[in-house]
């Protein structure tokens, strides 16, 4: 007999086929111990002839919920083989519906010994007459009809399958061999993106060497924001919503959202669009982040530094770093606080070669000769992000964000000399056996200078397991939970200690902790 092949290769094989009871059995070869795999005739909808297919003739197919066999027989004889199978498929009954007829209940003997499952009077001890377990629970009643055991068409289950939500679809697997195959279907996952929103217009996006399951996954996985959901978030932030918060924080943040131009989800599928939002631990600070690739964001972001009144000056030095790093992408950031502080500025969240992301800050003083120093010391050839503020008034504050090297152990061990170096005290014991509980490699460490000296420097741990942003939480956890909800669990939690002098009296200094969370890229990186 020779038999198509399945989904890694389509060609002909040739097996030797014997028909046991109720099961189609094919072997490599005749006298092969070990058999290549077995059809259960029980679940077949059909057995029939198709005539020539890829010009072999006599071709017939077996038809099951979950596969369409193909095959021919090489002696001539495929007709005497289908009329062999659906008599075999006779013989065996079938998987038929379940009509025997329930025994009639019988009334109970108090005197004689009780069932254990038989309902006893708890004062007396005896059976309560009349009592049948068979018959008292409506669960234990037997379904007359059961779908898993009728067998219909291919294409009805697949449309069927793809009728269900996918988590209905997890306990279909559960059922039998025959529903597990269909969960796995191609065509049902293709038929349940096309209906995903936006999912039709995305099909096209679709890998070549992607199942639409995968495909499917990938998808869903895209956090989509409108700028109305970004709007809507600020209603999460107790301090924003209170009554008597300063206006002009909330006209701020409604002149940086209209900077943008439109976020259309095929943007995000294809990780062209990015929103990052810092919350302090206690949600007394957010920062906000967008970004975008450069040709569809730069006019905006200029445009609103100058209707924010950013001094000129720094609109020129945006311009010559960016000729200078040419990122792909780049971004906006506004930040405030309960006090009522506000600030803003842009930021480029790609991979920079050191020396070019260096022309963002003001050089020839003292911190940026450590920082440079320490730089080379440890081999740092770029940073992942640079950011630079375009407030009012002097200083001016630049952020370089760096990827430490090496594991765990040696990543710990450049946290604790970096801070040292930079002037910051040890994180303290307690926070620190929480932040590296996980013991994750992939800290990274962000730097902020200024021309009057070090202005804060942070320590970001990666996937903090929900237990340890619990117990870093020292604001409201429903707060918490909401932003979780809408932007998924921080990709970073971050301790950062801001420098005396540098958070002008609306700005908490001293160390605190923060949560990132990042739609499309991790601590504001694009990936």
């Amino acid at each position: 007999m020779m038999k198509e092949g399945g989904k890694i290769s389509s060609k002909w094989q040739k097996r030797y086929c014997v028909i046991r009871g109720a099961d189609f059995c094919y072997y490599k070869k005749k006298g092969a111990a070990q058999m290549q795999g077995s059809i259960n005739l029980k679940t077949c909808s059909a057995i029939k002839m198709i005539g020539t297919y890829k010009k072999k003739k006599d071709c017939f197919n077996i038809v099951t919920p979950s596969k369409t066999y193909t095959l021919y027989s090489c002696d001539g004889d495929s007709e005497a083989w289908v009329k062999a199978l659906n008599d075999a498929t006779k013989a065996s009954g079938g998987d038929k519906p379940d009509t025997t007829t329930p025994e009639p209940t019988k009334p109970v003997d108090p005197t004689k010994p009780a069932d254990p499952a038989t309902p006893k009077n708890p004062d007396t001890g005896k059976v309560n007459p009349g009592s049948n377990p068979t018959t008292s629970n409506s669960k234990d009643v037997k379904c007359l009809f059961d779908m898993s055991k009728h067998v219909l068409p291919q294409e009805l289950m697949i449309h069927v399958f793809s009728l269900c939500a996918p988590k209905d679809l997890g306990s279909a697997v559960r059922v039998n061999k025959q529903w597990k195959g269909l969960t796995e279907e191609d065509m049902v996952w293709k038929k349940l993106f096309e209906k995903l929103p936006g999912g039709a217009s995305a099909m096209a996006n679709k890998k070549e060497e992607q199942t639409w399951k995968q495909y499917y996954k990938e998808f869903r996985s895209i956090v989509e924001l409108s700028l109305e959901q970004v709007s809507a978030l600020k209603e999460l932030i107790p301090f924003l919503k209170e009554e008597g918060t300063d206006s002009k924080i909330l006209e701020f943040h409604q002149i940086w959202l209209e900077s943008f131009p439109e976020m259309k989800r095929q943007l995000w599928a294809q990780k062209k669009r990015q929103f990052k939002m810092f919350v302090s631990s206690d949600f007394l600070q957010v920062s906000w982040y967008m970004g975008g690739v450069q040709a569809e964001f730069i006019q905006g972001m200029v445009d609103f530094f100058w209707n924010v009144g950013a001094p000129e000056s720094e609109i020129d030095k945006l311009n010559d770093v960016g000729a200078i790093c040419n990122p792909l992408m780049v971004g906006s950031w506004i930040d405030m606080s309960k006090k009522g502080g506000m600030d803003g500025g842009w930021y480029f969240p790609v991979e920079i070669p050191i020396a070019k992301a260096f022309e963002a800050a003001d050089k020839g003083h003292e911190a940026f000769r450590t920082l440079k120093s320490w730089t080379e010391k440890n081999n740092f050839t770029s940073c992942y992000s640079v950011k630079r503020d375009m407030g009012a008034a002097p200083p001016r504050q630049t952020e370089f964000k760096f990827k430490l090297a090496g594991d765990f152990t040696a990543q710990s061990k450049l946290v604790k000399e970096t801070l040292a170096t930079f002037g910051f005290p040890e994180i303290p014991a307690e926070k620190w056996d929480i932040l590296t509980e996980s013991k994750i490699a992939g800290i990274r460490i962000s730097v902020i200078i200024t021309d009057e000296g070090f202005a804060r420097v942070g320590v970001l741990f990666p996937q903090p397991p929900p237990s340890v942003v619990k117990r870093l939480c020292t604001g409201d956890a429903a707060v918490l939970n909401k932003l979780e909800a809408v932007l998924r669990p921080p990709t970073f939690v971050e301790y950062f200690n801001l420098n005396a002098g540098f958070g002008y009296g609306v700005y908490a200094t001293g160390h605190s902790i923060g949560f990132h969370f990042c739609v499309n890229g991790p601590d504001g990186q694009f990936n």
